[in-house]
């Protein structure tokens, strides 16, 4: 019996002796997918909806192929694989090969399924180790992350502590290095950004200062290293409580070193909620230098995840100066008429700060910034960034108001450094980069609420005004229109 029939077949008894508390149509579908993706050595690459029962069907056939497997997964994800979805499949399907989890093979000739760390995983393939065999297949689960994951191994940081020991190394240079913290520092606190690229001036002076100095083995040498790199940008992330900062040189294009050192090592197969706006994934796949693979989408269920949508008749221009007077009523009816939580989304500090203390002179304590743990009918302004990290903490919203979109922020030195790397090669760096990646992060952003089918609130003008903004609303489907809120 082939491992698809042998798939195919446990997984529907698991299903029929103990269905799942929120049914997914295409369990089976992706179950022999994966199988013959590990049986064949095929690399695939899956969309999947983001509530998580798609797990099942890539546990299953991993612990029933022939080969070892390693699954990269968050801590969180790990978690659920082990106490939710490994004993299920244990209670059904006899299932002997082993499975465990760690930065590392657990020995030569071990063979299981191992739970790894992407970070860990990533950071020994990228970084030429040998913590893992070569050639076993991986899946990686959560990977619209994977970006993220592969700027975050392959950049270099100096962190606030590392000052110290060169301080310490060389104090022939204190004088020099103080004035240009000073000077970096005053540039920070007058910026309301809190991540910025380094500039050419202050850039010169550092390769200057470095080059003179007598460097410590670690963070300080790797760093002098990357400053001599071609394709990196320098950057800022300034910690504003504590009036520190970390200086980061990441790589602008990821491409590059992922199909060197990790797609040509083993077959991989990756999973991810809302990858690309494209089903053969092109752009994502673009972007993170995979070749031709077997690519396949699985949609919303419309009778189950179907989000209602409001678009007000007069929605605000976020880069209008005014529109935090152009909202302000708006969160004002949507919090009145709320019988539970609501979310707004909004990436400024200085706007959230703003209307969060005249919503709060209309409604109290129900209003606050950042929270983590609100009350049931409580209304959190936050950022893009602070939803997609604490939406599971958070809980779901009853509505869910987008004050902006989530179009990657062009201050921000990463984003401006990729976007200048697509236009020197004459890209389309809007639809290649910034609308599929917005894309995405809208509908990640929204998925929270497609099981209680939800209220989304679009108060950006520019899903009516510009001309993606068919794409975007065509990206939110299954969704009912609604003409007015009650």
């Amino acid at each position: 019996m082939g491992i698809e029939v042998q798939v195919h077949r446990q997984l529907l008894k698991l299903l029929r002796s103990e269905p799942p508390s929120a049914a997914w149509p295409h369990q089976l579908t992706m179950g022999r997918l994966v199988a013959r993706a590990l049986s064949q050595g095929r690399s695939t690459l899956v969309q999947v909806s983001g509530s998580g029962e798609h797990r099942l069907s890539y546990l299953l056939p991993a612990l029933a192929a022939e080969e070892s497997v390693v699954i990269c997964a968050c801590e969180r994800i790990q978690q659920q694989l082990l106490e939710v979805d490994l004993p299920l499949l244990r209670r059904h399907v006899a299932a002997h090969k082993p499975i465990g989890s760690g930065d590392r093979w657990p020995a030569p000739d071990w063979k299981g399924v191992l739970l790894s760390d992407p970070l860990d995983f990533l950071r020994d393939r990228l970084m030429g180790g040998s913590a893992f065999p070569r050639g076993i297949p991986v899946l990686f689960d959560g990977a619209h992350q994977l970006e993220q994951w592969t700027t975050e191994v392959l950049s270099v940081r100096i962190e606030p502590a590392d000052w110290d020991s060169l301080g310490e190394d060389d104090p022939s240079q204190a004088e020099g290095w103080l004035d240009w913290r000073v000077g970096l520092v005053r540039q920070l606190i007058a910026q309301s950004s809190d991540r910025i690229a380094l500039d050419a001036a202050r850039l010169a002076d550092l390769r200057r200062y470095l080059d003179s100095a007598g460097l410590p083995e670690g963070a300080w040498s790797a760093f002098r290293s990357a400053l001599a790199r071609k394709g990196e940008v320098q950057w800022v992330q300034y910690y504003r409580e504590s009036n520190q900062f970390s200086l980061v040189s990441s790589p602008i294009d990821l491409a590059s070193p992922l199909q060197q050192a990790l797609w040509p090592g083993q077959p991989v197969v990756i999973i991810g909620e809302a990858l690309d706006p494209a089903r053969e994934a092109t752009t994502f796949r673009t972007r993170l230098g995979l070749q031709e693979m077997t690519c396949l989408r699985f949609p919303a269920d419309p009778r189950e995840q179907e989000v209602l949508l409001y678009l007000p008749t007069e929605m605000g221009d976020p880069t209008s100066p005014l529109y935090a007077q152009t909202i302000e009523p708006m969160l004002a009816e949507l919090t009145a008429i709320s019988a539970g939580l609501l979310v707004v989304l909004l990436p400024d500090n200085q706007l959230r700060s703003h209307l969060s203390a005249r919503l709060a002179s209309q409604f109290g304590s129900r209003i606050g910034v950042n929270r983590r743990e609100p009350q049931a009918n409580g209304v959190v302004l936050c950022s893009w960034e602070f939803w997609e990290a604490h939406h599971e903490q958070i809980g779901v919203p009853t509505t869910l108001a987008v004050g902006v979109l989530p179009f990657p922020r062009l201050d921000d030195p990463l984003v401006a450094a990729r976007v200048q790397w697509l236009k020197a090669q004459r890209r389309d760096w809007f639809r290649e980069y910034l609308l599929p990646v917005t894309i995405g992060r809208l509908q990640r952003g929204i998925s929270p609420l497609r099981h209680t089918q939800g209220l989304v609130a679009l108060l950006d003008s520019r899903i009516n005004n510009r001309s993606y903004g068919a794409l975007l609303l065509d990206a939110l489907t299954p969704a009912r229109r609604l003409r007015y809120l009650e």
